[in-house]
């Protein structure tokens, strides 16, 4: 998916920076503490450009992981783009309001 530059950010955050190893450490923390509940919930606030989502939904759907992803957005440009880089995720579920 191609991404409008006018939500390019000069910043990067660790789980950009560190991919797939970043997500790859929070996946195995919630693995090793995965009490077998379905699904496994998560939410993330300030998702920005989805990259922690993406290599962590990449990570669950790997270990066979039920879970429902909630992407909670302040900002319309960037709910805007999750949608556009999630709609193919029935697990994905977006939220654009203030925390």
């Amino acid at each position: 998916t191609q991404v409008d530059s006018a939500f390019y950010q000069l910043w990067h955050t660790p789980c950009e920076l560190f991919q797939p190893h970043y997500c790859n450490s929070i996946g195995n923390y919630l693995l090793k503490n995965y009490q077998g509940v379905d699904p496994l919930v998560l939410y993330e606030f300030g998702p920005g450009n989805g990259t922690l989502c993406k290599n962590l939904c990449c990570f669950l759907d790997e270990a066979g992981i039920n879970y429902e992803y909630n992407l909670v957005e302040i900002s319309p440009m960037l709910s805007s783009l999750q949608k556009q880089l999630f709609s193919a995720s029935k697990k994905v579920k977006f939220v654009n309001r203030s925390f």
